[in-house]
């Protein structure tokens, strides 16, 4: 579900420091040498990325909650409706946004 090896850094890193990771990374791989490099370790030049590719791993942690909730004796049936319909909502918001990510990408291979 997730590209292997992502490069992150905490929310908090200082933006400079934040863009000259991000440049390295961005243009590493382009000499031949760099090539090289890359190749002996089985990996192609880096690649863009966001916090969107950790979506289906938010999805699955809201189901788990969810079904966590749901299989709790010690609550009663209107705290489970409570507490899964808030955790609902936001599934409900990821899947949306899973849908529209995946119109955008039908739509820019059928561009390219």
């Amino acid at each position: 579900m997730i590209p292997g090896d992502p490069i992150v850094w905490r929310k908090n890193l200082p933006d400079a420091t934040k863009d000259k990771v991000y440049d390295f990374f961005m243009n590493y791989g382009k000499t031949p040498e760099e090539k090289t490099v890359l190749e002996r370790l089985g990996w192609a030049p880096f690649r863009p990325s966001s916090d969107l590719q950790l979506v289906p791993i938010r999805q699955l942690t809201l189901f788990k909650e969810m079904q966590s909730i749901k299989d709790n004796k010690g609550l009663s049936e209107k705290e489970k409706v409570s507490k899964t319909s808030a955790l609902k909502a936001q599934l409900d918001d990821l899947d949306r946004l899973t849908a529209a990510l995946g119109a955008m990408t039908s739509v820019n291979k059928v561009v390219q």
